[in-house]
């Protein structure tokens, strides 16, 4: 490859840790002589991460399928050689995906054949210290394993902290060895963009555990023309993703989806997440909800509209497309 030395981080992080928020405030910091590219990847198939980035000044390449160190190499060598050949960036910003395991990716950005050409800086891990109480998180190996990896760890949203979540923020900063190079809680991905170059640590030293997962399935159903919309489910041993790909034409009554989505992250809780952007008849909106989570922000014009739900440990719930359609915006008679 004719390129060298391009800067590459990882901005690793649970789900709802806020890596996509923290990835476009790093972009509004850009400096306008700088060129990055952005390498998403997402457990699910609709590319909603990638869509929340595509109103910013930089190329996003969507890999979806689980995490990084479990897609094919192939797949993840691919888009990412396209990007370096097609924008020739200065720096790459890699987030994986928040079911991931960093430790393989790190292995192949640190591999022979990017040896020369990739740079690799800092690996970012953002946390929600809220879920430090919850074993759900603690115990689960992939929100282990990006916290190992980190050369800065962050715990984002300190808006919402209580006194009891910023002092396990720091018992947990002081228990890592090696330590982090820097522990910093913040207010709504507001990373400084000087972090991005820390010294990075001697990431041979952080042994992630060994894991496994089954292939991610993947189901595009017949599109059912009776819906304005293509629905796309993949499947793996952890988890279930529904995804719905929505004309943009396609108008919704979104203070009611919103309620029903609601409901279904607090009541059902095998749904852990919900992406989605959307149109009503005023603009765009962009929903993120995790746990207790539900944002509801106004977003640009997009060429699609997408939504997404992610379940793990149990089945996708019943009739969520005849459910969605409940809240299409009618045509006046």
């Amino acid at each position: 490859m004719p390129f060298e030395h391009i800067a590459v981080n990882i901005i690793t992080g649970f789900l709802g840790a806020g890596k996509t928020t923290a990835i476009r405030h790093l972009l509004s910091q850009l400096a306008d002589d700088e060129n990055w590219a952005i390498v998403v990847n997402e457990f699910g198939q609709v590319g909603i991460d990638a869509e929340l980035l595509s109103d910013q000044p930089v190329a996003v390449k969507s890999i979806p399928g689980g995490c990084l160190c479990c897609v094919s190499s192939q797949a993840f060598s691919v888009g990412l050689n396209q990007i370096i050949r097609q924008q020739k960036p200065s720096r790459i910003l890699i987030e994986p995906s928040g079911l991931g395991h960093p430790a393989q990716l790190l292995q192949t950005l640190q591999g022979e054949y990017y040896k020369g050409v990739l740079d690799l800086k800092s690996v970012i891990c953002l946390l929600d210290a809220k879920q430090l109480a919850d074993t759900r998180y603690t115990e689960h190996p992939s929100f282990v394993d990006q916290i190992q990896v980190a050369d800065v760890l962050i715990g984002n949203k300190l808006d919402t902290y209580d006194e009891m979540d910023r002092e396990a923020f720091y018992r947990l900063s002081q228990s890592l060895h090696p330590a982090p190079v820097i522990c910093a809680m913040v207010e709504q991905g507001r990373l400084d963009i000087n972090w991005l170059d820390q010294t990075a640590a001697r990431h041979e030293l952080r042994y992630p555990r060994a894991h496994s997962h089954t292939s991610i399935k993947v189901n595009e159903s017949p599109q059912d023309l009776s819906y304005p919309w293509r629905r796309v489910d993949g499947y793996s041993r952890d988890a279930e993703s529904a995804g719905w790909v929505i004309a943009r034409e396609v108008l919704f009554d979104t203070t009611a989806l919103s309620v029903w989505l609601q409901s279904l992250i607090t009541e059902q809780s095998a749904v852990i997440r919900i992406k989605a952007i959307l149109r009503n008849a005023d603009g765009w909106i962009m929903i993120q909800a995790v746990g207790d989570q539900f944002e509801v922000q106004a977003h640009g014009d997009a060429a699609e509209q997408r939504l997404e739900l992610l379940v793990s440990g149990s089945r996708l719930p019943e009739d969520l497309d005849e459910k969605l359609a409940r809240y299409l915006e009618k045509p006046e008679p």
